[in-house]
């Protein structure tokens, strides 16, 4: 593929960002980003499927209905969710360590500690990128008081010959305790993708293996976990409706406890 930017400008119309003494909340590409749950810049890696990311954006209230800022983004990627760009995706391949421990220091106590990419990176070839800026120049309000933004976008479109993507480690710890034959009872932390999160879990024995699940308070949300045989199936999600999905997790382990 033969290296190629292009420069374009565009206007996105309708993007309505409620403000208020809480924090910032916007809605793009189907998922609801929360500034107070994550950084933007975090949220915005999930949302566009990014390789990598750069954003920054400055913000000041010059009155109290009257808004200016400044926003720039520098991102490679596999699909490109934000603008829609027509692009071929990039290949690429990786390395990955993970480590996972488990200690019991009584029959009723076992500590677990889970690592994924605690070292990893992906070496992508011809990874397409976009680099483009937004400012204040037209917003407005409607009816119910929100910011009505309609910012004008312009930038650059491009690709990388070579673009290494570090992987960021993300961490599960749980603490575990039998309570008794049929019940064992978690906490449970997890550090990822900027955020840390708190969980309470409980399980039980199930035909030959158990049965458990997990709440995480900070994302409303529920984990289901199966384990039989050394297979292990986990699925957790904060809605059952698919348009009102935000949270979703799944996992499947081979050979495990």
């Amino acid at each position: 593929m033969v290296a190629q930017t292009r420069a374009w400008g565009t206007t996105l119309d309708g993007l309505e960002t409620p403000l208020d003494a809480f924090g910032a909340n916007m809605d793009a590409a189907g998922a609801v980003l929360d500034a107070n749950s994550m950084t933007l810049l975090d949220t915005l890696g999930l949302v566009l499927d990014a390789v990598g990311a750069e954003l920054d954006a400055q913000a000041t209230a010059l009155a109290d209905n009257d808004y200016a800022y400044d926003v720039s983004v520098d991102y490679a990627y596999d699909k490109d969710r934000l603008f829609e760009r027509q692009a071929e995706a990039p290949d690429g391949q990786g390395l990955s360590l993970d480590l996972r421990a488990v200690y019991a220091p009584s029959a009723r106590i076992t500590l677990r500690a889970t690592v994924i990419d605690l070292l990893g990176a992906i070496r992508w070839r011809d990874a397409p990128y976009t680099r483009a800026a937004a400012v204040s120049d037209r917003q407005g309000f409607d009816d119910s008081g929100y910011i009505i933004v309609k910012p004008a976008i312009s930038g650059i479109e491009g690709y990388h010959a070579r673009y290494l993507q570090r992987l960021e480690p993300r961490l599960h710890l749980a603490f575990e305790s039998g309570l008794s034959e049929r019940l064992t009872t978690s906490l449970q932390y997890r550090h990822q993708f900027g955020q840390g999160l708190f969980g309470l879990g409980a399980r039980t024995p199930w035909r030959e293996g158990w049965a458990g699940v997990v709440a995480w308070p900070g994302l409303s949300a529920l984990g289901f976990e199966l384990h039989r045989h050394g297979i292990e199936v986990g699925i957790t999600l904060d809605e059952i409706r698919r348009r009102e999905l935000r949270t979703f997790w799944l996992s499947v382990g081979i050979n495990t406890e």
